[in-house]
């Protein structure tokens, strides 16, 4: 997908400044939430050192210019990190790691800048795990999303950055750094959007979305494929293969936001369908065994606790259905006791015909003679 080294080195070289702004972005919103206006003016200073660097990098500069463009933001950056630093604002663990994170990205591309090397390694400094960071703290005055969200990204701390932004909008992040760990989550847990670097080693994106797509037990699953590449081509390649979006890394919070909400909303709508569907067919299962009479009632009491109309149809089916079983019930024990009383009446009739005949009152005379005492002599 790469086309040229210089392409690579492009793509590498946003990494850090995507920490950079994620990191420093999140530093901005705890500031803003604190109160606290100069750290705040210092972190937004930092994130438009970020944002000249992006610039540089997405510009038509050789490799060399390059290098040149980027030392005056990264040296500035470095300054100001020093100056927050030393302003003696009291930081959490988690803040004071965040600006080291910070510092990291903008030492090694300053080290980038000095030395002017072609091969660049963006994750040389950086660290991670499986697990997301907690939220940190600060409101959210949006409603908070929902929902289970597998991040797949080779770079570890795009996965934490990633993780974190997913988090602060409610969701549970759980974070695979390649392909195969994605697929083998998939398989064992449940999820209700993926978040799917395309550039990845081994295995990319697209070979991982074709995989997902072509299994039948995630062909609804929403996909949002994330990169720092914005050739025209894959975007194609992934939205035809049945991703939802594209987004670059470095993603807007809000426009992150606004495509997990819409994907997770798309992903409720159609788990409510397929629900619904079941039910349905439970209840059309119910209605054929009412039928020919092997009703059993305690399949259909959960659609009856629905609150819609199909809810509405359980209750009123399965009221009916039991009251015809009651009927039934009622109807078969009178036809029993009905067969008792013919049979004891034709046993009656029977003995009846019995004792009325000539042969039956011959006997009868007969015994009766025998009873009679003999004369006395």
């Amino acid at each position: 997908m790469i086309a040229s080294p210089a392409a690579r080195l492009r793509h590498d070289l946003r990494t850090p400044v995507n920490h950079i702004l994620g990191y420093g972005g999140m530093l901005l919103e705890n500031a803003e939430a604190a109160g606290q206006a100069d750290r705040a003016a210092s972190l937004a200073n930092i994130l438009d050192m970020a944002r000249e660097m992006i610039v540089v990098i997405d510009g038509p500069a050789t490799v060399r210019q390059l290098g040149d463009s980027l030392r005056a933001p990264a040296g500035r950056m470095i300054a100001e990190l020093e100056r927050l630093r030393d302003a003696g604002t009291s930081l959490g663990a988690a803040e004071a790691a965040d600006l080291r994170r910070i510092a990291d990205a903008a030492g090694l591309l300053l080290r980038f800048a000095d030395r002017g090397a072609v091969v660049f390694d963006p994750t040389a400094a950086e660290g991670g795990d499986r697990a997301a960071s907690a939220v940190a703290a600060g409101g959210n005055p949006l409603p908070r999303l929902l929902g289970r969200v597998l991040i797949v990204d080779d770079d570890p701390a795009n996965r934490e950055l990633l993780g974190r932004r997913v988090e602060r909008e409610g969701c549970a992040a759980v974070l695979a750094a390649g392909g195969a760990e994605a697929l083998a989550l998939l398989a064992a847990e449940g999820f209700d959007l993926v978040l799917l670097d395309l550039v990845m080693p081994e295995m990319g994106g697209d070979e991982v979305l074709r995989r997902l797509k072509g299994d039948p037990r995630h062909a609804d699953l929403p996909v949002l494929m994330i990169s720092a590449l914005d050739e025209q081509e894959s975007v194609a390649r992934c939205i035809e293969a049945g991703a939802e979006d594209y987004l670059p890394k470095g993603v807007d919070p809000v426009l992150l936001r606004a495509r997990m909400g819409a994907c997770l909303r798309k992903k409720r709508a159609r788990d409510q369908e397929l629900a619904y569907l079941r039910d349905v067919r439970v209840l059309t299962a119910g209605a054929a065994a009412l039928q020919a009479g092997g009703f059993d009632g305690a399949p259909l009491d959960g659609i009856a606790g629905r609150p819609d109309a199909l809810g509405t149809l359980a209750r009123v089916f399965v009221g009916m259905a039991r009251e015809v079983r009651a009927r039934e019930s009622r109807l078969a024990a009178q036809v029993a006791e009905l067969r008792i009383e013919i049979d004891e009446t034709r046993k009656a009739r029977a003995v009846a015909e019995i004792v009325e005949t000539d042969y039956f009152q011959d006997l009868q005379r007969r015994a009766a003679e025998l009873r009679r005492p003999s004369p006395a002599r």
